[in-house]
């Protein structure tokens, strides 16, 4: 009986690797949510469930009207990606856009710097809250490279000029 649980548990861990989301730094397993209903769930579904190796998401949160959701996704094996925007306060995607390489490069590029930002908080409760995630996919599972949240980047003082850079880069993608 013993043996028979333990092969059991072993079947379900192995089973759980193609449905799972990895922190890159403490390899902790989460699962993906079958039914996504949040932004950002959705954004890790479609890294999990989609031909994409590697995705940067900014996703907006407000009590009255957010400033939408921009997830970026890379093609396995491609040098190009695509973008989908979610217009400000819409519960869908609004709008889907092809990258090309030479502009991936230079967002790749300047998606870089945000390495090393850390998370801001104004202090505020007033305003729009922001969260910056990088997702990488190596085989079946997903591992969370980075993730920012930056609570009302614009009331800090003195300006976080990288955070606010970085949320302009993806208004930029989404605006072309």
């Amino acid at each position: 009986m013993k043996y028979l649980y333990l092969a059991t548990l072993i079947l379900l861990s192995s089973s759980c690797n193609s449905c799972s989301i990895l922190k890159k730094q403490d390899r902790k397993a989460k699962d993906v949510v079958a039914n996504p209903e949040t932004w950002e769930e959705k954004f890790q579904f479609k890294v999990q469930t989609g031909p994409y190796d590697e995705a940067w998401g900014l996703f907006s949160y407000s009590g009255y009207e957010d400033a939408g959701q921009v997830m970026v996704f890379k093609f396995s094996n491609h040098a190009e990606a695509i973008l989908d925007f979610v217009g400000k306060s819409k519960n869908k995607i609004t709008d889907t856009i092809s990258i090309q390489q030479n502009a991936f490069k230079d967002f790749n590029h300047e998606v870089s710097k945000a390495e090393n930002l850390k998370e801001i908080d104004s202090g505020s409760f007033d305003g729009i809250s922001y969260t910056f995630i990088h997702l990488k996919k190596e085989g079946h599972s997903v591992f969370e490279i980075q993730k920012i949240k930056m609570n009302n980047p614009q009331a800090v003082t003195p300006a976080p000029t990288a955070h606010l850079e970085l949320i302009s880069l993806f208004e930029k993608l989404a605006t072309r």
